[in-house]
């Protein structure tokens, strides 16, 4: 997933009725469309808005908005979760 991607389907999720009646759900999505217009790292943008994600389903009993399900899915669905693993050159710094 790229940064348009995240940005398009964040922009549709808060369009959903769950979300658009409630303020902190709305505020967790805006906070991150914000963080990805200030082009900060697509990595960290995922990485906050899952914690944040489980930081209000805390605050809610467990219990999120269909719509905040269905995004903490796709977010932990992350194709390129191990791109980059093992590019420490660790084996080859003798």
């Amino acid at each position: 997933m790229n940064e348009t991607k995240l940005k398009e389907m964040l922009d549709k999720i808060k369009a959903n009725s769950d979300i658009a009646t409630d303020p902190e759900a709305q505020k967790l999505i805006d906070t991150a469309i914000e963080k990805l217009d200030k082009e900060i790292n697509l990595q960290k943008v995922v990485f906050n808005l899952k914690q944040d994600i489980n930081l209000y389903s805390v605050a809610h009993g467990f219990k999120l908005p269909e719509t905040l399900t269905k995004l903490q899915l796709l977010l932990d669905k992350d194709l390129d979760k191990w791109a980059g693993a093992g590019e420490t050159l660790s084996l080859t710094n003798f």
